[in-house]
Parts: C-alpha cells; structure tokens; sequence
C-alpha cells in the first residue's frame, strides 16, 4: 500500500508511547519494525522474536502507514505550533502536567479489528482513559495553532464525520477527543480478509499473548515531532507520571 504526505508543516503531538524496556515497547517495536526515536523500519535488526511473523516485506507493506507516526495512542492529536509559543515551552507543560498526573492500568488492552485497521483497544475502554484525555486536549490547546479555513475545509472533504465530531473538530483541530475519544494504538494500515492479511493479524494476537503477560501501565506521556508533512515521527522526549 502506499501512503502520500503534504510535503510542509512542522507538527508536534503529545501521545501515549510505552516506556523502552517494557514488554509493550518491544512489542510496537517488532510489530512496527521501528523505534521510537528511529523511523527506519528494519524487521531483520528488531531480533528475538519469539513467534514467527510474515516476511519483512509484507510486514512493511502492512504497517507502513501505521509505523510513519510511531507506535503510540493519541492524547493531542498532531498539530503546528501557535506563533507566540515553541517547542521548548510545550516540554515544560507536558513535563509539569506529567508530575500531577496518576498511571492507569491497562486491563483489557488486545489487538483487535478497530475500524478496517489492526490496533490495540478496548472492549470497553477504561474511564479512567477518557478522563486523561479528554485533560491533554485541553491543558496543550493553547499551543495549538488553530487549522486554517482551508485545512479545517479539507478534513471535512476527507472524512465522515458526524455532527459532534465536526465540532470537536473544529473547536480543537481533531475530531476525536472528549465523547469521541476512543483509544487505541495503530498497527496496520486497512486490511483486508486476505490470506496474508489474516496471517499479519493472527502473529500480532499470538506475539501479544506471549510478551504482554501482565497487563500494561499507562506510564508516561511523550512528544512527538515531525519536521515537515513528508517525514515520520520521532519522538522527542517523555516524562513519567506520577504513579
């Protein structure tokens, strides 16, 4: 599959991404095939898995789209900067937001079929999830530079995007946050009932199974950074919350 990106705009995001070391950052690692701070997707250098997955080059075609913004859930959606303030100011805030703000364990967390992709969800997600949610959009929304008419004209374009969603939209440049919000972490691009693309879907439930045996914690919140529309993101930096 291939995927095409608008060649300009800086964009920042505050996500969920697991801590290194973590079962769960191993996993979005060989699934991805990329780390956190390195976009390259490298399947023969991830190593020691204990199943087997499809061919590196099935894994990349699968995943690509889902490895261009990194293994993460979304809590700001990504966004240009306000003009009156910077990269350095939005660390502080995410740091100091982080100190106040408690872990929350991650009972049910599974890959699932979410919406024609692979991803990591929730049966029903905890409310605890949305609450924290729903606190990232508005505690990073003053550095959020507003969409443009013309952007804000080109999501509608591209989307179905139902009544509420338009004015999340709208009012916070995303429209999936507050009753919209449902989490997730992306695996794949749209898949299919193809052979191969069941096979990408019954490795990534059994490579689950067998590194995740406990459930996960919602530990840490981290910035992400894309330099323009064209390239991936990395991360930046993540701070741990509060416990």
């Amino acid at each position: 599959m291939e995927t095409t990106h608008k060649a300009t705009g800086e964009r920042y995001a505050v996500y969920f991404s697991p801590s290194e070391n973590t079962p769960l950052y191993r996993f979005g690692e060989m699934v991805l095939g990329r780390s956190a701070f390195d976009p390259a997707q490298r399947y023969d250098e991830t190593g020691g898995c204990p199943v087997p997955l499809p061919l590196p080059a099935l894994m990349s075609e699968i995943t690509a789209a889902a490895a261009f913004y990194g293994f993460h859930a979304t809590l700001k959606a990504p966004f240009a900067l306000a003009d009156d303030n910077s990269a350095e100011a939005l660390l502080r805030a995410v740091d100091n937001f982080s100190r106040r703000t408690p872990y929350v364990p991650l009972h049910g967390l599974a890959p699932r079929r979410y919406r024609g992709f692979t991803a990591l969800c929730f049966d029903n997600q905890p409310v605890a999830l949305k609450r924290l949610a729903s606190a990232c959009v508005l505690e990073f929304e003053p550095f959020r530079k507003p969409l443009s008419s013309a952007e804000f004209q080109a999501r509608i374009a591209k989307s179905q995007l139902n009544t509420l969603e338009k004015a999340m939209l709208e009012a916070y440049g995303y429209p999936y946050v507050h009753d919209c919000f449902d989490f997730h972490m992306t695996l794949s691009g749209r898949l299919g009932d193809k052979p191969p693309e069941a096979e990408f879907f019954h490795a990534v439930v059994a490579l689950y199974n067998e590194l995740l045996a406990e459930p996960p914690l919602l530990d840490q919140l981290s910035v992400w950074h894309q330099p323009d529309r064209a390239s991936p993101f990395v991360q930046l930096s993540a701070f741990q919350l509060s416990g």
